[in-house]
């Protein structure tokens, strides 16, 4: 549209000069000492007309002339912009291929070209860290410290996340310690941390926001507190008052659970609290289904002078291990014969010596359970 408006202007510009030049034959009188120049109107408007698309060629070629090294330096500029972009994408393809030392490469020839330095800088960081360059990765993590402060979050992330794959559970936990707000990522990223340096206790209080958040499946979620109320009960079997009070914190569905309760068995059977054991063992029969029951398997720990109080608690012996000796030391275990009376007083080994008590091993207590 505006080149045809162009068109029709020049159109009507050439119809009129002719018209003004034949009805106005107007003069321009030019006097100079001892000259006098006298020029038709149309043709002096020529001139001046002329004259000024003259200077104004001369003037552009002059500004152009001025103007070019600025140019070139801005074309080079841009050449060196152009090629770094290209670095970066190259450094993302070459990470992403798994060749690490070329992306290394390439995010360093995209952060002098003028990228933005936290995605050079953390791409840099992790190639590194694949080469097992920890020094590198070290200093790449640094760098971006001081070169980007804006993306904090960026690099304590990947901080945590390298060490972890270092296996630096407690350095990772302490740059995770850092972020203020986590999101869900980050949350995965602790509890993992924090499964790995076996802190059940953090574990075990990371849940609910992972709960809330649904970070994990529920049947995920389960299993893992499962696991660490477990491990949890293992930890403190070294003390029977520790023991028997995280266990009656513990809520009933939880007790009810076979490996919670197999665990808690076992560690009062280690401390000699034969009572708490049979309790949870009880407690685990009367719990489940009729029909699921095993009548023939179940475990009993005696004690000297027990006598007839063994009687009362459950006991089959048809779920005791084996004799298996050990260094130093043999497992004691119950002769398999029906006409063997429960709570008759202290098990003999298989050597014939009279033992202390008879510990059941892991494997009936979670049969039973």
């Amino acid at each position: 549209m505006r080149a045809l408006l162009w068109v029709i202007g020049l159109f009507a510009l050439a119809v009129a000069l002719p018209v003004a030049a034949r009805y106005f034959p107007g003069y321009v009188l030019l006097v100079l000492p001892a000259h006098r120049v006298e020029l038709s109107l149309s043709f002096a408007a020529l001139l001046l007309a002329a004259a000024f698309v003259l200077a104004y060629i001369l003037l552009r070629a002059l500004s152009l002339t001025l103007e070019m090294p600025a140019r070139a330096k801005g074309f080079r500029r841009e050449q060196r912009r152009l090629q770094a972009q290209r670095s970066f994408q190259q450094a993302l393809t070459a990470f992403f291929e798994g060749r690490y030392g070329r992306a290394e490469r390439a995010a360093r020839e995209a952060l002098e070209g003028g990228e933005p330095p936290a995605l050079c800088l953390v791409i840099a960081a992790r190639s590194a860290h694949e080469q097992k360059h920890f020094q590198s990765r070290d200093d790449y993590l640094q760098q971006l410290e001081f070169s980007a402060p804006q993306s904090s979050y960026l690099r304590l992330m990947t901080h945590a996340e390298l060490l972890l794959e270092d296996r630096r559970y407690h350095d990772a936990l302490q740059t995770l310690g850092k972020l203020h707000d986590k999101h869900t990522a980050a949350l995965r990223l602790e509890l993992r941390a924090q499964q790995q340096a076996k802190n059940w206790d953090q574990v075990l209080g990371l849940l609910p926001q992972l709960e809330k958040r649904k970070v994990l499946e529920p049947s995920l979620l389960e299993q893992v507190r499962r696991y660490a109320q477990t491990e949890n009960i293992k930890r403190k079997a070294h003390d029977s008052k520790s023991l028997r009070e995280y266990w009656d914190r513990l809520p009933s569905d939880l007790q009810r659970e076979p490996r919670i309760a197999a665990a808690a068995a076992q560690g009062f059977v280690a401390l000699g609290e034969c009572n708490g054991a049979h309790a949870i063992v009880e407690l685990g029969q009367r719990c489940r289904a009729p029909d699921q029951r095993k009548t023939a398997h179940s475990c009993m720990v005696l004690r000297p002078g027990q006598g007839t109080k063994g009687a009362s608690m459950i006991a089959r012996p048809a779920s005791w291990s084996p004799v298996s000796r050990r260094r130093g030391s043999s497992r004691l275990t119950r002769p398999h014969n029906s006409n063997s009376k429960v709570g008759a007083g202290p098990v003999r080994s298989a050597s014939g010596g009279s033992s202390g008590w008879c510990r059941p091993s892991p494997a009936s207590v979670q049969r039973v359970l």
